[in-house]
């Protein structure tokens, strides 16, 4: 059985407002990290252990809401996931202090980390083969519409002079789509993917099948990429505020404008990579290419960082952003949905989400300290050696896999041609022989 072309498009667009929706409940607190420091008066290495609970949790979950959710209710457990978020966001509006806040976000990123691999497992049960290229282009999108609706909402705010008024307007928007998600899901999905299946025989078959193939080594050298790839992508939408307030005294409402525009152009680098994905099927190398762009650009803000116009160092955060937001879709949905015949999308996109946000943990308060010690130079000398080291990582490995597949081709080609030798030598000897014959005949 399957659904039509219109429910498909529903779910496809349920799936993308729920996962926008909920970037306006984590990024709330990003978005205004510069007013966080400035009310209550906290270093940056304090104001970032905010989110850097939230990331740890959120990536902590991921995994095991990867591994989990094919059991899953999705439609009350997403539903319920967004309330209680919804709950978190209005409690910090409300008054919370600023000591709880911490703990608050430790709570909001495991209760959403249960959003993207049951969405991207409901989407691969659901949806026909020819629709998954447009969900993984939907689902790529999610990052800026999420991102610049709360960094959009915050700047306004920010020139009124209430940016709690962020976490109201998050809160009110993760419980109202949260509702639309459990009144319309039953609707729009096939009964066999509401939740309570066990894995299937055939599922086994293929995980059996994957490890001969080599799935989970690529699947290794992703996660790899996904740590550096998001400590670089989050860290610098974390922090670029801060860097154009503190290095190009650029004013607190500019600033978040400004830094809006990282997401919402990422759009570009997302849509990049599915259109590179079309002639470059080794992820692995499609990575390592746009990590080359990463650390020409993270160097030449690195040496020029303080000298360099606003305009241009903008322009810089712009690229590295549009660059690590390609490389992240080719981790997170690109991956899932091409080996969907051979490994559970869920559990693939869950364990590899999760690892990028082992980076993104890293990013808030690691970034944070690194900029309290070293300057923001510092900070891009770092994302530099990242990407350096990994273009060469991801590069090795794609050579290694071809002269791989170059042997195996030899060693198959040596022995046919090996085996054409010896059926031409048998050959001769019995033409030898019957000659022989003959001839005693005679």
């Amino acid at each position: 059985m399957e659904l039509s072309e219109k429910k498909q498009k529903i779910l496809v667009f349920l799936c993308w407002l729920m996962y926008s929706a909920a970037y306006c409940g984590r990024y709330g607190y990003n978005a205004n990290i510069n007013f966080v420091i400035s009310d209550f008066g906290v270093t940056h290495a304090e104001a970032g252990l905010v989110a850097t609970l939230f990331f740890f949790a959120y990536g902590a979950g991921q995994v095991v809401n990867g591994i989990l959710c094919r059991y899953y209710n999705k439609r009350y457990v997403l539903g319920g996931a967004m309330a209680i978020s919804a709950v978190i966001n209005l409690a910090v509006f409300a008054g919370a202090g600023f000591a709880s806040w911490k703990y608050l976000w430790l709570i909001n990123g495991f209760v959403q980390s249960v959003l993207w691999s049951s969405l991207v497992l409901v989407l691969g049960e659901n949806l026909s083969s020819h629709n998954f290229e447009k969900a993984v282009f939907a689902m790529s999108t999610t990052t800026a519409a999420g991102t610049f609706l709360s960094y959009g909402c915050s700047a306004l705010f920010a020139l009124w002079g209430g940016y709690k008024y962020t976490f109201l307007f998050g809160g009110v928007l993760l419980a109202a789509v949260g509702a639309v998600w459990t009144a319309f899901y039953g609707s729009v999905t096939l009964k066999s993917s509401r939740g309570g299946q066990k894995t299937p025989v055939s599922e086994r078959q293929n995980t059996e099948r994957a490890l001969r193939r080599g799935i989970f080594v690529v699947a290794a050298v992703l996660a790899v990429f996904a740590v550096a790839n998001n400590l670089i992508k989050d860290g610098l939408t974390t922090w670029a505020p801060s860097i154009l307030k503190e290095n190009y005294g650029v004013s607190d409402s500019l600033s978040i404008f400004i830094t809006l525009f990282l997401p919402v152009l990422g759009v570009f680098g997302a849509t990049f990579a599915v259109l590179l994905n079309r002639k470059v099927k080794n992820l692995v190398f499609l990575s390592a290419a746009l990590f080359v762009f990463v650390f020409a650009l993270s160097l030449a803000v690195a040496l020029c960082s303080k000298s360099m116009p606003v305009v241009v160092a903008s322009a810089c955060f712009v690229l590295v952003s549009c660059l690590t937001s390609a490389v992240n879709n080719v981790i997170t949905s690109i991956a899932p949905f091409y080996y969907k015949d051979k490994l559970n999308p869920g559990a693939l996109s869950g364990v590899l989400n999760g690892f990028c946000y082992v980076g993104s943990t890293i990013s808030s308060y690691g970034l944070g300290a690194v900029s309290d010690r070293y300057g923001w130079s510092g900070v891009f000398v770092l994302f530099s050696v990242l990407s350096g080291v990994l273009a060469v990582i991801g590069g090795a490995f794609s050579a290694a896999g071809l002269f791989g597949k170059r042997r195996k081709k030899l060693t198959a080609e040596g022995k046919d041609i090996g085996g054409a030798e010896k059926r031409l030598d048998e050959n001769a000897a019995c033409e030898e022989q019957g000659t022989n014959r003959a001839e005693e005949e005679k």
